[in-house]
């Protein structure tokens, strides 16, 4: 029987009990390797029986909090902590119609039972790949303290996971994505020499945090129109037919059509569709906390807060809303892009429809209602001149295919544009 995740992507409760079994025997293969060889004294087999993997369940809340808690995110000037809280799992059953995620700790006497050395989680859905529907996944979560006598074991699971998920459910792309300088995740898994599996970079855009509707330095230099700006019901039913057109042209374009947050059309003076997304707030799944800032941010925050800016701190959580679901009329330029993404921004900034849900879930004025950013994923390099001086935070986020290293099925489409391939940052 099928259900309905929060966001409304259809729960495949057949697909979740062979996700289950799959990850269950992918971990029983790797537990029972028998690998000799020293390594500093102990042998692969001994840090196999010290090292216990699994499946995660709800009774690992607390310890998943406490792994994130130990390893921030390093965003330019900020360190925040993606807070999870209540369910972790939610977030994974937004992302596919089955998810799945792994756990490593160590057992009595060698650690603590109850604290996790690895994380790593799977998402399975329908999805467009070289314009067919079929099975594609996301892989996320991923938080490795590493050491060297458990990153090889690690690894090993990683490898056989992926070998299975694709050999056994049939899954034929393999999405991933790692934010700023997580150096664990590239060290562990990325830029290894021996690998049954390629990560394929597909390139790199930005996420830009933009806070308020504030500015410094004068507003944007391009025009913003709210009458070429369809919002919300009215907006719905254009939104899904342009969708679905361009759909399948993405690279993990989503076959079940987006309805979460509010519809966003974009046209120009023509009355012609140029862009579409919709605003949405994963606050009930996630939210961001800062943990720490360097000196110069701490120094221009203090200064922005004279000025009617945020109150930002260590401590504080950061509300979010989202663009998400972008996609842009396909015979746009480049040039025309960044024009496009800056009117759907200031849409969300300045048109009154979107600000009112911009900050419905708090009470206008309060500390908490001025803590909302807007996370926009920038795929077309923006400058401050076009943001229009507005204060914000960006961080890499680098896009990788992972695929077997024998696979010759895969097609060769790493000249796809960023912007075309579908990649959800409200969902990372």
């Amino acid at each position: 029987m099928n259900a309905s995740t929060p966001w409304g992507l259809p729960t495949d409760s057949n697909l979740q009990t062979e996700l289950d079994r799959v990850v269950d025997g992918a971990i029983a293969k790797v537990v029972e390797q028998k690998v000799s060889g020293a390594h500093e004294g102990r042998s692969w087999l001994q840090d196999r029986r010290s090292l216990r993997l699994g499946r995660a369940s709800e009774a690992d809340q607390r310890a998943i909090e406490s792994l994130f808690e130990k390893l921030p995110i390093s965003l330019s000037g900020l360190d925040v902590v993606y807070d999870r809280s209540p369910d972790f799992f939610a977030l994974l059953k937004a992302r596919g119609s089955a998810s799945a995620a792994i756990t490593a700790r160590l057992t009595e006497p060698y650690g603590s039972s109850r604290d996790l050395l690895g994380l790593g989680s799977i998402s399975v859905r329908e999805g467009f790949y070289n314009q067919t529907a079929v099975r594609v996944a996301q892989l996320g979560d991923l938080r490795v303290l590493l050491s060297r006598s458990t990153a090889r074991v690690w690894r090993q699971l990683y490898n056989q996971l992926l070998k299975d998920v694709s050999g056994e459910l049939g899954v034929e792309s393999f999405l991933t994505a790692i934010v700023g300088d997580n150096t664990a995740a590239l060290r562990s898994l990325v830029t290894r020499r021996r690998s049954d599996f390629l990560y394929e970079p597909l390139g790199r855009l930005r996420l830009l945090g933009i806070f308020g509707r504030w500015s410094f330095l004068g507003k944007s230099q391009i025009r913003f129109d709210s009458r070429r700006v369809a919002v919300g019901a009215v907006a719905e039913p254009e939104f899904q037919e342009f969708y679905v057109r361009r759909a399948t042209t993405l690279r993990h374009g989503w076959t079940q059509i987006p309805n979460v947050g509010t519809a966003i059309v974009l046209k120009n003076q023509r009355g012609e569709i140029r862009a579409v997304a919709r605003l949405v707030s994963p606050d009930s799944m996630k939210r961001l906390r800062i943990q720490n800032m360097n000196f110069s941010t701490r120094a221009v925050l203090q200064a922005l807060r004279a000025t009617g800016g945020p109150e930002l701190k260590v401590g504080a959580s950061l509300s979010t809303n989202y663009l998400s679901w972008v996609s842009f009329d396909s015979e746009l330029t480049p040039v025309e892009r960044r024009h496009v993404l800056i009117e759907l921004i200031e849409a969300c900034l300045e048109d009154d429809r979107l600000v009112t849900n911009f900050v419905s879930r708090e009470a206008s004025g309060s500390e908490a209602s001025r803590r909302r950013v807007l996370i926009v994923p920038d795929t077309v390099g923006l400058s401050l001149r076009e943001l229009g001086g507005r204060f914000h935070f960006s961080t890499p986020v680098e896009l990788f295919e992972v695929r077997p290293d024998s696979e010759s099925r895969a097609p060769d489409l790493r000249n796809q544009p960023i912007h075309d391939i579908g990649f959800e940052m409200s969902l990372l």
